[in-house]
Order: structure tokens, then C-alpha cells, then sequence
């Protein structure tokens, strides 16, 4: 008895192993949202500054002559990896990352967390590139432990404003979306390789960059510090909704409020919709929904965007283009 009792639930167990493999391999389909992908038109040589969305929030911002970097994430190991063995940047996988980008050189680099798919990488990229480190204590000790020097990095000042070249840059104090894995901050270096736990979320920051006359606002994470944006206008945002399909008709309607319709930009590009287990040399695709509810997401987004008059769009990794494109280019 007590042997078919143990099959059994050898049988269950892996049942349910295998479901939830199945589960993390899957993705919502993309091409349903093929209207909000960015034209190649934008992909215009003569705009004043061109965005290359990487992934997560990693996005890069340049003007040709100076360039701005939130987070740096290239690494994007797998799941199991992440889940049952310690994780440090991949030097291999980021190299290839910014050979394909095209990235050289980087004036500042901006984690907007220091959770591992937005600050583990940060120190390397800096290395490579020659960037400034802007971020938070939090980041700057994931940079010690990987032996970044002092001089590379800078403590952010949230408020203040920061010139690179013809750029202006401003970090905002923000919140993480609900629930977040490991709140709360690093007082010591952390040495790599590490559990994804102990990448400690530290200061979350919306960030603010203003070049010709024109502004974007990265939200990196799908959270909000109530009010913090009150006063703040954006041309462009671009938007995290990662986990946001999985919070409340409630949370995201405040999340909107306080983030798009305080802001009052003519168009939102979404960031941190895809499945950062997957290695950029694989397409895009939207978390699967064992993390995520990218549907309900969208229904939203594209319902509040549709009503405000907001050009909603979809990037696609590493293009690059206008983020002041028009609509109907």
C-alpha cells in the first residue's frame, strides 16, 4: 500500500514539475499586437536623439555624441539558473550585446533598481563602456563587490539634475510594483556569483531626460511613489507593466492616473514585457503567463490609451529609432 502511495505521488509530483515547465516555456502571441509595433520609418537618421529599447528597462538614449543607459541588463540567464544556482554578469553574452547594438561608449548608466535583471550587469557595462555608474547605495554596492572603482560611480541624488552633453537627466524617487522579491537594500558589497535573492531591490527611481526641448520619462518598474510626478510632463513614456496584469482593475487605474494621466504624454512605448529568462539572441516575447497576465495588461493599456488620444506602441529589441516619430509615418 504504502508503495503505490509513494508512486502515486512520484506521478503527481512529476505531473506537476512537467506542467510547470510547460507553463514557463510559454508565451503569449505577440503578433496580436502587430498594429502597435514601431514603423520602420521611425528609424529615422536625421531625429535629434534615437532610443534602442534592449530588453526589460534597459533602454539607450543617444544623441551621437553622448548616450544615456538605464540598467544594462544583457546576461538574462535562464529560470532553472536563476532559481537553483547563484547568478553573476555573463561577459560573453553582455560583449555580444553591445557589438549588436552597436554600443561603444557610454557616458552614464542608471539601474532603476537593483534587483539582478536591472543592476547585475550595470558594473560590466560600465567597465566596458567607460560609463559613470548614477544609482542608488543598493547599486553602487553590487558595483564594489564586482570591483568597480570609485571613481566610476556616483551616489544619485533623487531631484537633482544631472547634464550630460545636450542631455538633462533627473532621477525620481518611485516604488517597485506590489510585492516585489528581496525589498530592501545592501549595506556591504555583493560578490558575484550570488542567489538572485540577494540582488536586494534597494531605491526604485523613475528617470526624467529632457534634449531638445523635449521629454521622456522611463518608468522602469510597473509602481508609483503617490504624487512624487505631480507638476512632471513627458512627451514620451515609456512605460514597465511587468506583473501588472497579475495586480488589480484598482492598481493599475492608479497607476495610470498617477504615472500617464499626471504626465499627459502623447505616446507610451511598453518596457518590461518580455521574458528576461530568455537570451537576446531569441525574439521578444511577452512573459509567460505563469508570471504574468499580458492580455489583461493590454486590454487595459490599449482601452485607457485608445480614450486619452495616446500613441501606443511595442519595440522591438534593438531598434533603433525617433521616439518623436508621427503616428502616421
Amino acid at each position: 500500500m504504502i508503495k503505490k502511495i509513494l508512486i502515486v505521488f512520484a506521478f503527481i509530483l512529476v505531473a506537476g514539475i512537467g506542467l510547470l515547465l510547460v507553463l514557463a516555456r510559454s508565451h503569449p502571441d505577440l503578433s496580436e499586437y502587430s498594429d502597435l509595433a514601431i514603423p520602420a520609418s521611425a528609424e529615422n537618421a536625421a531625429a535629434p536623439i534615437k532610443i534602442q529599447f534592449l530588453g526589460v528597462s534597459t533602454i539607450l538614449i543617444s544623441d551621437g555624441k553622448h548616450s544615456i543607459l538605464t540598467d544594462g541588463f544583457f546576461s538574462r540567464p535562464g529560470l532553472w539558473t536563476v532559481l537553483f544556482s547563484d547568478i553573476g554578469p555573463d561577459e560573453a553574452r553582455v560583449r555580444q550585446s553591445l557589438a549588436k547594438a552597436g554600443i561603444h561608449k557610454v557616458d552614464v548608466i542608471v539601474p532603476v533598481h537593483s534587483h539582478y535583471d536591472h543592476a547585475m550587469d550595470s558594473p560590466l557595462v560600465a567597465r566596458l563602456t567607460g560609463a559613470r555608474l548614477l544609482g542608488s547605495e543598493t547599486s553602487l554596492q553590487i558595483a564594489r563587490g564586482q570591483g568597480l572603482s570609485e571613481a566610476q560611480m556616483e551616489r544619485v541624488e533623487p531631484g537633482k539634475i544631472y547634464t550630460v552633453g545636450d542631455f538633462k537627466l533627473q532621477v525620481l524617487p518611485s516604488r517597485h510594483s506590489p510585492n516585489p522579491v528581496s525589498p530592501g537594500t545592501l549595506d556591504h558589497p555583493l560578490h558575484v556569483p550570488a542567489s538572485y535573492k540577494e540582488y536586494a531591490m534597494g531605491q526604485c527611481y523613475s528617470v526624467l531626460i529632457e534634449h531638445s526641448g523635449k521629454r521622456i520619462l522611463i518608468q522602469g518598474s510597473a509602481g508609483f511613489e503617490p504624487g512624487v510626478l505631480k507638476g512632471v510632463k513627458a512627451d514620451v513614456v515609456f512605460l514597465g507593466i511587468g506583473a501588472l496584469g497579475k495586480q488589480t482593475d484598482e492598481y493599475r487605474q492608479r497607476y495610470w492616473e498617477e504615472v500617464v494621466s499626471t504626465t499627459q504624454p502623447s505616446r507610451i512605448i511598453l518596457i518590461h514585457w518580455d521574458d528576461f529568462w530568455r537570451p537576446l539572441s531569441e525574439p521578444l516575447l511577452p512573459l509567460p503567463p505563469l508570471m504574468d497576465d499580458f492580455g489583461a495588461t493590454m486590454d487595459f493599456i490599449r482601452d485607457h490609451a485608445s480614450k486619452s488620444g495616446i500613441d501606443l506602441r511595442i519595440p522591438a529589441g534593438f531598434q533603433s529609432f525617433d521616439p518623436f516619430f508621427r503616428p502616421q509615418e
